[in-house]
C-alpha cells in the first residue's frame, strides 16, 4: 500500500477534471434507462423510453482515465511530483467544485 499513497493525489485530481470534461460535452460509454430497467451503450429514441441516466458512464471513464494518469505519473520522479501535489491537491478539486457547480446551474 505504501507504494501506492504517492498515486491517491494524482489519481484524485484526474478524476474531477476527467469527469467534468465528461459531464460537460456528455461523454459516455454507456447510458442507463430507468424507465426500461435496460443499459445501452447508445441513445434510444422514442417517447416511452423515457430520458437516460449518463451518470455511471461519466464515472467509468473518471475511473478508467485517471487510473491510466496516476500510472503515467508513477514514472514521474518524487521529487517533481511531490512540489506539484500540495498545491494542486487543494486547488484543483477547488475548481472542480465551482466548474460543476456552474455546469449543473441549469437544474437549479
Amino acid at each position: 500500500m505504501k507504494r501506492l499513497e504517492p498515486l491517491f493525489p494524482a489519481f484524485s485530481i484526474a478524476f474531477g477534471v476527467i469527469y467534468i470534461v465528461c459531464m460537460n460535452f456528455n461523454i459516455a460509454l454507456f447510458m442507463y434507462y430507468p424507465v426500461l430497467g435496460e443499459w445501452h451503450t447508445s441513445r434510444l429514441e422514442g417517447a416511452d423510453v423515457g430520458p437516460p441516466m449518463f451518470y455511471f458512464g461519466w464515472l467509468f471513464y473518471a475511473l478508467v482515465g485517471a487510473v491510466a494518469f496516476a500510472a503515467v505519473t508513477a514514472a514521474i520522479p518524487r521529487s517533481v511530483t511531490n512540489k506539484i501535489w500540495p498545491t494542486a491537491v487543494w486547488l484543483v478539486p477547488v475548481v472542480v467544485l465551482v466548474v460543476s457547480a456552474y455546469l449543473m446551474r441549469i437544474w437549479f
